[in-house]
């Protein structure tokens, strides 16, 4: 089941506001790509599509669609603040192996076990 901290909840929720989105929710999956194999991808949607999994945090929707389940199917979504700048976090079990920048990931080959956890 995907997660989501109380920062990165209020920091969604803050630019919906600002933003003035209205009723949308945060999509949250992958895409092909990026230094090690899969891209993290954040974006606004309305809308819900066929295969897609809708998880209720309470004030914000966040929807998976069928296809990144696999790969993010227990991360947490996380924001950091710090001296170097800010940005959203992912805590995913199911990558083996992640770029610098947190942001690109490389899956588990389906049947191994998870030794490593987590960004960089």
């Amino acid at each position: 089941m995907i997660t989501i901290t109380d920062r990165a909840k209020a920091h969604v929720l803050k630019l919906i506001e600002e933003n003035k989105l209205g009723d949308v929710s945060l999509r949250f999956g992958v895409t092909g790509g990026g230094c090690s194999g899969f891209n993290y991808d954040l974006s606004f949607s309305a809308e819900v599509k066929d295969g897609d999994k809708v998880y209720d945090f309470g004030g914000l929707k966040v929807i998976v669609d069928k296809l990144s389940r696999p790969f993010v199917g227990n991360t947490q979504i996380d924001w950091e603040e710090s001296l170097y700048g800010s940005g959203f976090s992912f805590n995913n079990p199911q990558a083996q192996s992640t770029c610098g920048c947190g942001q690109s990931f490389q899956a588990v080959e389906e049947g191994a076990t998870t030794e490593t956890k987590g960004h960089s």
